[in-house]
């Protein structure tokens, strides 16, 4: 049983206003124009229907590409074919099976029409008549106007033609003439969440309605896939209540390209194919690179593929109409061939000047263990994003990772790298687990201290642990001098933020003659950043703020962003001391601002708190209250207190 029209109140008022001139013993001419998958044939049925409730003599005929060389096929089957048929077969004869019969074929179809129609009216349904042959396009051009001062109504549907086409003049000619045209348009919303419950029988959760939103409206995209996850129950109706199990694209979607494409031409697969390893977006240009031949060589692809609404223009580009088309063309071949294509085109791209991030998803998916060109351009890329989104970037570090093999003397870079950008992206209970994983693997010694050192500079875990893990990487041998003094550097800082000034005292000769020695600038950051905390603890409130600014110049020239975050909201801290509140106030608004556009989580939560805690100080308290809602959980009490109160009281 069919699901009812959603979203099509208008073209079922014009049916009503076709079907009621029919009765009053005049021809009618509907044309109905739309794009793959939007609902031609679905509201041709339900003329049918209604036509055949309504006691209409009903014909209906489909155009196929495979029929284009037979002469008035689908005209043929709309009045001859069925159990049912509107005419009978035999008054027709054989005399004119030839193309040069054609003329004396439309004359006698039209008697036929005529002797049929005034016994009751004729409906006469043509569906995809962008395929059909000459002599039915040929048939609709002419007898429409044959015929109509008799009940025969004419309802055609079709994709949108080029005007100089047969099929366009013959829609100007019918137009002219007087024909209705209705022009189908995507589901609204509201229509998209109806048809969600007439498919499964239950309202949506979130993400399978995100998910059913995803087709862009396009009906019969949306049916396959609805009745894909229902039969791969992939959805779990409960309590009136559909919820998705498993993102996955449906094996029935995945057939259905396949069929698609099938009926293509060899050449406008092989785009599709290479296309859908592009990405959403792509040029000819870059496609001919992939393939390495002349852009010209793709003209005839790429049309046929716009044609049948699998490309579409986008500027000076070409996308896929539909994301699940793209996913529904990868799905239909061969993972093998996915994945040697994702390769392909990724090398093409970086050979043709493409930047690492532009590639970087493609080597995530298709790389193998083992592949420098793909562990290289994902370290790229990762650093490239690490500013400004810290998850993704942790994400493709994670992948290149994954790359190498097991005494890849980048492996420990990369796990500390990772660490470091999970928990830049408040995922700290993730890094800290990650990075322990790693330390019981058999590392070179310099390896393991990369990895405590990204341990001790997570500030969401305790000082007190931060600066176990920096004791005992200075005890493992033979490091470098450079990464010796950074370790002393940050642990004379967690000393100092864990309280612990006199053992932070006791150690900070050594530690300034180490980072003088190696002449580091991330040690020397941390040095200088520590030191502005012993001297605000006693007291020296300028000379803090000037140590803290010396810091921040120094962090400019790292790339150590979590600190240079809480480098910025310590000198908030220390402004707020010497009373210079509005300029402290501004500088954590600012951090805010910034933390949130890089997507900073865990730096955004310290200039949020930062920033309530001088509006609290201030005296606003209501601006405070707000600022401060959400922040100060127990789960965070730690971090406040490791953070923004970093260096204790004075004293």
């Amino acid at each position: 049983m069919p699901t009812p029209l959603r979203c099509r109140d208008n073209e079922l008022v014009s049916l009503r206003e076709q079907f009621a001139l029919l009765r009053t013993g005049v021809g009618t001419i509907w044309l109905i124009e739309a794009g793959a998958g939007l609902g031609k044939s679905r509201l041709l049925a339900e003329v049918v229907s209604t036509a055949r409730e309504a006691g209409f003599a009903v014909g209906h005929g489909v155009a196929e590409p495979a029929d284009a060389t037979v002469q008035v096929a689908a005209l043929m089957e709309a009045l001859f074919g069925g159990s049912t048929p509107l005419l009978e077969r035999n008054a027709l004869g054989d005399l004119h099976s030839s193309p040069e019969q054609r003329y004396w074929l439309l004359q006698d179809i039209q008697t036929l029409l005529e002797q049929a129609a005034p016994r009751r009216p004729v409906v006469i349904c043509l569906d995809d008549l962008q395929w059909a042959d000459s002599g039915t396009i040929a048939a609709v051009r002419s007898l429409p106007s044959r015929l109509a001062s008799l009940p025969v109504g004419w309802v055609l549907a079709f994709r949108p033609a080029e005007t100089d086409s047969d099929l366009g003049r013959a829609v100007t000619t019918l137009l002219r003439y007087g024909a209705k045209k209705t022009s189908l348009q995507p589901l609204d919303a509201g229509a998209v969440a109806a048809v969600v419950v007439d498919v499964l029988g239950a309202r949506p959760d979130d993400a399978l309605l995100t998910l059913a939103e995803g087709v862009q409206g396009n009906p019969f995209l949306l049916t396959e896939l609805l009745s894909g996850l229902r039969e791969e129950r992939l959805v779990e109706v409960d309590g009136g209540r559909a919820r998705l199990v498993e993102v996955r694209l449906p094996r029935r979607v995945r057939d259905t390209m396949r069929r698609r494409l099938a009926r293509m031409s060899p050449a406008a697969r092989k785009v599709a194919a290479v296309a859908a390893s592009m990405g959403r977006r792509f040029t000819v240009s870059d496609l001919a690179a992939v393939l390495g031949v002349a852009a010209s060589t793709l003209l005839d692809g790429i049309v046929e593929l716009a044609s049948s609404e699998i490309f579409v223009e986008s500027g000076e580009s070409l996308r896929f109409t539909h994301d699940l088309v793209r996913e529904a063309v990868r799905a239909s071949q061969p993972s093998s061939a996915v994945h040697a294509l994702d390769r392909q085109v990724a090398s093409a791209l970086l050979a043709a000047g493409a930047l690492p991030v532009e590639v970087a998803t493609r080597l995530a998916a298709s790389a193998a263990r083992g592949d420098e060109v793909a562990v290289s351009t994902l370290m790229k890329a990762s650093d490239a994003l690490g500013g400004t989104d810290p998850g993704q970037a942790a994400d493709l570090a994670r992948r290149a990772l994954d790359l190498t093999a097991e005494r890849h003397p980048l492996r420990g870079p990369l796990v500390a790298r990772i660490a470091v950008l999970l928990h830049a992206a408040s995922r700290s209970e993730e890094a800290t687990a990650f990075a322990d994983r790693a330390l019981h693997e058999t590392l070179p010694a310099e390896q393991e201290a990369e990895v405590r050192l990204s341990i001790a500079g997570m500030f969401a875990i305790s000082s007190d642990v931060r600066a176990e893990e920096g004791r005992q990487a200075l005890a493992l041998p033979d490091l470098p001098a450079s990464l010796r003094a950074r370790h002393l550097a940050l642990l004379f800082h967690n000393l100092v933020t864990a309280g612990r000034r006199d053992s932070a005292r006791a150690m900070l000769e050594e530690v300034t003659q180490a980072v003088r020695d190696c002449d580091d600038v991330a040690s020397r950051f941390a040095l200088e950043l520590a030191r502005s905390g012993l001297m605000y603890s006693d007291g020296h409130f300028p000379e803090a703020l000037e140590m803290v600014e010396a810091a921040l110049r120094t962090g400019l020239r790292t790339s150590d962003d979590t600190r240079v975050h809480l480098t910025y909201q310590w000198r908030c801290d220390l402004l707020t001391m010497v009373d210079r509140l509005e300029e402290s106030l501004q500088m954590s608004t600012e951090g805010v601002a910034s933390a949130q556009r890089d997507r900073q989580g865990w730096a955004l939560s310290i200039f949020e708190t930062g920033r309530g805690r001088q509006l609290l100080q201030m005296g606003r308290l209501a601006d405070a209250a707000a600022a401060l809602e959400g922040q100060l959980t127990v789960d965070m009490a730690p971090q406040i207190v490791s953070v923004l109160a970093p260096f204790s009281a004075p004293g």
